[in-house]
């Protein structure tokens, strides 16, 4: 298990430039963007422009922040995504562009080399405890809103630890049992499983 705080995450330029990127987990840790076998991001849009391309990755976008953006994606029609919109997913060659509406947009971005893993992204609000079951794969948890208590392995098997907007929780394969708690109400998190090709 590994607790990532949203104050200890690094910024990088984009692939392509044209903006920042926070880096929240990257496998290899230390990967360089061409080499990197899986990888969350947040990002924020604050004008169009086209994204990056990633050869042999697949990528899901999911919308954190802001008004939504229409996200062109070749060959396929533009479609208009937003906070309450399902994660969009794309492959990372093909050519993308985004128009963020009433200004920045701040999004998620997951991304798997198609040869060594596949993923699933799901977002839910939780608002009772819930009990993740990893199944062999490793499961990420992002919190877009609230906070929420999860186990901290790191301190012992009955401690836990709490997790704000930002904060991220990697569970692997040995954390097959892990319950997330929301904490003073329901909250907003996104779970990426992240399944071996």
């Amino acid at each position: 298990m590994r607790i990532v705080r949203a104050a200890d995450c690094r910024r990088m330029a984009w692939k392509n430039g044209g903006g920042e990127t926070v880096e929240i987990l990257t496998v290899p840790e230390g990967a360089a963007l061409g080499d990197f076998d899986w990888r969350i991001s947040s990002a924020t849009v604050e004008r169009a422009g086209p994204f990056s391309a990633f050869a042999g990755i697949d990528r899901t976008l999911c919308v954190l922040a802001g008004a939504g953006l229409t996200l062109a994606v070749a060959p396929h029609a533009p479609v208009r995504i937003d906070s309450t919109s399902a994660p969009y997913r794309f492959p990372g060659e093909a050519a993308a562009f985004g128009t963020p509406h009433g200004g920045p947009v701040v999004d998620l971005n997951i991304m798997t080399r198609r040869t060594r893993f596949t993923h699933e992204v799901t977002r839910l609000t939780l608002e009772a405890p819930l009990r993740v079951l990893c199944g062999g794969a490793e499961i990420a948890i992002f919190v877009v809103q609230g906070t929420v208590s999860a186990p901290s392995s790191a301190e012992g098997a009955t401690s836990s630890v709490a997790l704000a907007a930002g904060d991220c929780v990697l569970l692997s394969p040995q954390d097959e049992r892990a319950v997330l708690t929301p904490l003073g109400g329901a909250c907003e998190i996104i779970m990426v499983r992240i399944i071996p090709a």
